[in-house]
């Protein structure tokens, strides 16, 4: 199974392709949509089911939007300098 082939609807969502095969790299490429970078360390998350039908319906709902807090907006906390040896 493919999830190109579920993208574009010919197949079932892709469940437990994403089950089986939970712990695996994949290589992605990310696009910024909003003004700044990612942060040192930071991390890509798996995207859920609900993600994923976001993406597959994008065409029928319009655009998909990812909203972000601005900077600043929540409160801040005290951050441990990052150890490099």
């Amino acid at each position: 199974m493919s999830l190109s082939r579920w993208m574009e609807g010919k197949e079932k969502a892709p469940a437990e392709l994403l089950t089986t095969h939970a712990g695996a790299l994949v290589a992605v490429e990310l696009q910024c949509i909003a003004r700044g970078k990612p942060r040192r360390y930071g991390i890509v998350c798996l995207p859920t089911m609900d993600d994923l039908n976001r993406i597959k319906n994008r065409h029928k709902s319009g655009p998909v939007k990812i909203e972000q807090e601005p900077r600043g907006s929540h409160e801040k906390t005290e951050e441990k300098p990052v150890e490099v040896e």
